[in-house]
């Protein structure tokens, strides 16, 4: 049941939006989410089970790829040296390796990939990722998405 609350702020009163919701009735504000309308009033629709409508179509979709290899051996270290910005990583253990690369951050590697399995990382810079063998070396591949 929609009803309107005098506000009474000194010298004027002010009618904000809400929701008469139970009885006794508890109001409940009326949040206007920008429409993108100035002056607009339409409501943006959504519901409890589903949210909100989102046009995912509109997000900026990537214009450029870095790629590049790096040669991992029992230290981790970043698998590039300069600063490349990106917004998601696919690290691969080469098909051609021998031994299975083992995956993470500074902090620690934990996903170990077999030779020529792959993984996806979101991570706006590819230097955070880490690489490490167990023993020998392999050469991981990376694709970066700008």
């Amino acid at each position: 049941m929609a009803s309107d609350v005098l506000y009474n702020e000194p010298g004027a009163g002010t009618r904000i939006a809400t929701d008469a919701v139970g009885s006794p009735a508890n109001n409940y504000q009326y949040v206007k989410l920008a429409d993108g309308t100035v002056g607009g009033t339409d409501a943006i629709v959504g519901s409890a089970a589903n949210g909100l409508r989102v046009d995912v179509t509109r997000q900026p979709i990537s214009t450029s790829l870095s790629a590049g290899t790096y040669g991992a051996s029992t230290s981790a270290n970043p698998i590039v040296t300069v600063s490349t910005a990106c917004s998601e990583v696919i690290v691969q253990n080469d098909p051609a390796s021998t031994v299975n690369v083992i995956v993470g951050g500074s902090g620690g590697q934990a996903i170990a990939l077999i030779p020529g399995q792959m993984l996806t990382i979101a991570v706006n810079k590819v230097e955070l990722i880490y690489a490490k063998t167990a023993s020998g070396t392999a050469t991981v591949n990376w694709l970066a998405k700008q």
